[in-house]
């Protein structure tokens, strides 16, 4: 990463990047995880992104920095075809959901960042790391602000247009494949839940196998997209009252009931998001919720 890009990007932003790639291995235990900072324990890596991923939410910083970035740190070079989608679908990103609460720029660097730190820290090769960088940019590409009307409608519409531009700038077809897969396992209700039994049965392959590795990366993806929604109050408060405006609910933020069926619906299952403790901090925020429904004993 050249200094010139890292002085652009810190204006606005503490995060270091060059610090992230170096110590992005170095998270602490997931029984050091599960404790939040607020609460007495360390702070962990995670804790850390979170906090600056909220200052991201503050500043003026552009996706478009990010992304080439991260994606030339897998050893692509800006001129390549990924180096160069890169650049393109970032740009995209950051002007087609600008209009949407929740589904905006800001839940794209979300996903991004998360989606570097599990890929690297699962160990998938550097350009698949890159690949789902990319699919990360792309996942909510021309999203309506709403719920699909039918299986996969806005996971399509976002694959579609990420992959015209991969195919503009010379990705191959069996790379922009992988992408649209990944993108697509983005459907919570049909998509998740497929990318979570495939990871599973993909266990029993050689590590470096395609097969293991896509349904790594698609995995991944699905838990970079909710990351941040299961692991910390203030965060999960954030997020629901920007989903509620997003959707013109009467209610300032989702019913907590709503919150909780959430936690409950999914899990954290990739070798990355259990060693960052994800699982863990999951179940101790829904283990919150609960007790903030039933109110003071």
């Amino acid at each position: 990463m050249s200094e010139k890009n890292n002085r652009e990007f810190s204006q606005t932003c503490r995060m270091d990047l060059r610090d992230l790639l170096h110590n992005v291995r170095k998270v602490q235990s997931p029984t050091v995880v599960a404790t939040h900072q607020k609460e007495g324990g360390g702070a962990s890596l995670i804790d850390v992104i979170a906090g600056e991923m909220m200052m991201l939410r503050e500043s003026q910083d552009r996706l478009s920095r990010i992304v080439p970035i991260l994606v030339q740190s897998c050893g692509l070079s800006p001129d390549s075809p990924m180096g160069r989608s890169a650049v393109t679908l970032s740009q995209e990103a950051e002007k087609d959901i600008q209009h949407n609460q929740y589904h905006n720029r800001y839940h794209v660097q979300e996903v991004v960042v998360a989606a570097f730190m599990l890929g690297r820290r699962e160990k998938i090769p550097l350009i698949s790391l890159a690949e789902l960088i990319l699919a990360a940019t792309a996942h909510d590409l021309n999203h309506q602000g709403r719920h699909n009307q039918h299986p996969f409608e806005l996971e399509h519409l976002a694959a579609e247009t990420a992959c015209a531009i991969l195919e503009r700038e010379g990705v191959s077809e069996e790379i922009s494949s992988k992408i649209e897969q990944m993108i697509l396992c983005t459907d919570f209700y049909h998509g998740t839940p497929h990318a979570r039994e495939i990871y599973v049965k993909s266990q029993s392959l050689p590590q470096q196998s395609p097969e293991r590795i896509l349904a790594a990366q698609c995995l991944l993806l699905t838990e970079a997209d909710i990351m941040f929604s299961c692991f910390d109050l203030d965060y999960n408060d954030l997020l629901s009252r920007l989903l509620c405006s997003e959707m013109h609910l009467d209610e300032e933020t989702l019913p907590i009931a709503d919150r909780i069926r959430f936690l409950e619906s999914t899990r954290f299952l990739s070798k990355a998001a259990l060693q960052f403790g994800l699982e863990e901090r999951r179940m101790h925020l829904l283990r919150t919720l609960q007790q903030r429904m039933l109110g003071p004993s």
